[in-house]
């Protein structure tokens, strides 16, 4: 039923093969109706930071479809720059208990998790630095095999 979840978790990406149906906003949107005004959906992605088209559009869309949005990785990830997991958060509002504590998910992420919380500056770079080459993820239009090329074909293809 609507609005029934307060956490919805996706699970299904590896980092060789993407269901790009469970990628698009149309999903997000179908996500964001079984989640509570306070829920979070959590998305597990697998690329690299610097190179990573599918990442940045994964973060686009999901920006596209919740007010709140964080990119969260391991601690490990910020050093190592390479390939890792991702997990992208979003959210419309934030759990009132935590209001008085901080108005902002970031903050939230930080207090609560030990994962790194990417600057919400830093993610704005990752999307203007892909610009059009990290495309809204739509049922139409999910070039996700495109997207991940680069890793399979070395970067002087992308």
């Amino acid at each position: 039923p609507a609005a029934s979840y307060d956490l919805v978790i996706q699970d299904a990406v590896n980092d060789l093969s993407v269901p790009c149906h469970l990628m698009t906003a149309e999903y997000n949107q179908l996500i964001k109706r079984l989640l509570r005004p306070e829920g979070t959906y959590l998305l597990t992605v697998i690329d690299d930071l610097e190179s990573g088209r599918f990442l940045a559009s994964a973060v686009r869309t999901m920006g596209a479809v919740f007010n709140e949005t964080d990119l969260l990785a391991p601690q490990e990830t910020r050093s190592l720059r390479s390939r890792s997991v991702f997990v992208i958060a979003g959210r419309d509002s934030l759990p009132t208990s935590h209001h008085s504590a901080s108005t902002n998910s970031s903050a939230q992420w930080t207090r609560d998790s030990s994962a790194h919380v990417f600057p919400k500056p830093e993610v704005s770079q990752l999307l203007q630095r892909w610009g059009s080459e990290s495309p809204l993820l739509t049922d139409d239009y999910a070039p996700v095999d495109i997207l991940m090329s680069s890793h399979f074909l070395g970067n002087k293809y992308r």
